[in-house]
């Protein structure tokens, strides 16, 4: 126990020691242990003082771009998307789908023979169920960007991916790289954001889901290869 909590200050000083550094002295390679938290180190996420869902350490976005993404999550939690969850809980307090954007310029790999893609997978997944862990009800989703790796990663809780499912972020994805290859993420990014609000208000008859049954089961975590070179969309399942 006593081991656990030293290093769970450990990684807290860390932390904030990240909100305290310019864009230019943080780490160019991220491990997810060591991704800020948009809700808690809002500064070191590019966010400023303003907590959010988007978190951006190296500024690959600007600042305004930063902050007209972080508006769209904000408006897919309080107003844009219907809750989710129980009733209880949507009585209680009424929000909707929470996505985080993790936005990093390389993952960093604990070894010489884990690939990108695997890494992305296990960086997404790391957020997604421990260190963020958006929402009440698993309707959180994580989509990871890696610039220098070229990977676009969805993650999705368990309520949010009987949506978000593995055709659909692929076609998501599909749709959205051009503006990665382009040198244009934030474009590429507001349009994932647009697209997923889309689908997670129940648009069956969207080009991306033609049909009611594209919509239910399937995988929650999906990598889509956006870099120049390798442009085959490639699916992960690593939950049951």
């Amino acid at each position: 126990m006593m081991m656990k909590i030293i290093f769970a200050v450990t990684l807290w000083n860390i932390l904030s020691v990240f909100g305290q550094l310019d864009p230019d002295q943080m780490p160019s390679e991220w491990t997810p242990e060591q991704f800020p938290n948009p809700q808690r180190n809002s500064q070191a996420c590019g966010l400023r003082n303003e907590r959010g869902y988007v978190c951006d350490p190296n500024r690959i976005l600007s600042e305004e771009e930063i902050d007209a993404l972080n508006w769209l999550l904000l408006g897919l939690v309080q107003n844009d998307t219907h809750c989710p969850c129980s009733v209880w809980a949507c009585e209680q307090k009424k929000q909707g789908y929470s996505v985080g954007i993790a936005i990093v310029k390389k993952l960093k790999l604990p070894t010489r023979t884990m690939r990108p893609l695997d890494q992305a997978r296990a960086f997404a997944h790391y957020l997604e169920t421990s260190q963020w862990h958006f929402g009440r009800c698993e309707e959180g989703i994580v989509v990871l960007y890696s610039q220098q790796d070229g990977a676009l990663q969805f993650m999705a809780g368990q309520t949010a991916s009987q949506i978000v499912t593995n055709d659909v972020a692929r076609a998501i994805g599909d749709q959205v790289a051009y503006n990665f290859r382009n040198g244009e993420p934030h474009h590429g990014l507001y349009e994932l954001v647009l697209l997923l609000r889309s689908v997670l208000n129940g648009n069956k008859m969207y080009a991306l889901a033609p049909s009611a049954e594209a919509l239910h089961g399937g995988a929650e975590s999906l990598t889509v290869v956006i870099s120049t070179l390798l442009l085959t969309l490639t699916s992960f399942f690593i939950l049951s």
